[in-house]
C-alpha cells in the first residue's frame, strides 16, 4: 500500500482520495488495458485505457489518490462496472 499504483494482471486496484472517495481500477480481458473509476465525482471510462495512461486520465477528472491500498484477483470485465454507478449519478442529477 502506498502513493504509487503499481498494477497487477488479473486484480481490481482500489485508491482513497483526500476527501475519502474511491477509485477503481479493473480488470480487462485485454492484458494491458483497464477501466478506471472513481466514486466522487462520478466518473468512469467508457473504454478500456492502457496502464500508463491511467494518471492522465485520473488528472483530466482532477481526481488525486492519497493512498493506493489493497488489490485483489477478480474476473477480468468487458465492461467498466463503475459504468453503472455514473449513469445512476446522472439520471439522479438530471430529476
Amino acid at each position: 500500500m502506498g502513493n504509487e499504483l503499481v498494477l497487477e494482471a488479473g486484480h481490481i486496484h482500489h485508491g482513497v482520495t483526500p476527501s475519502g472517495n474511491v477509485v477503481r481500477i479493473w480488470p480487462t480481458p485485454t492484458p494491458g488495458l483497464w477501466h478506471v473509476g472513481c466514486s466522487g465525482p462520478a466518473h468512469a471510462t467508457e473504454e478500456p485505457v492502457p496502464a500508463d495512461k491511467i494518471p492522465v486520465v485520473l488528472a483530466l477528472w482532477n481526481v488525486t489518490v492519497r493512498e493506493w491500498g489493497a488489490h485483489w484477483p477478480i474476473p477480468p470485465r468487458a465492461e467498466n462496472p463503475d459504468l453503472e454507478m455514473v449513469r445512476r449519478v446522472a439520471r439522479r442529477d438530471w430529476r
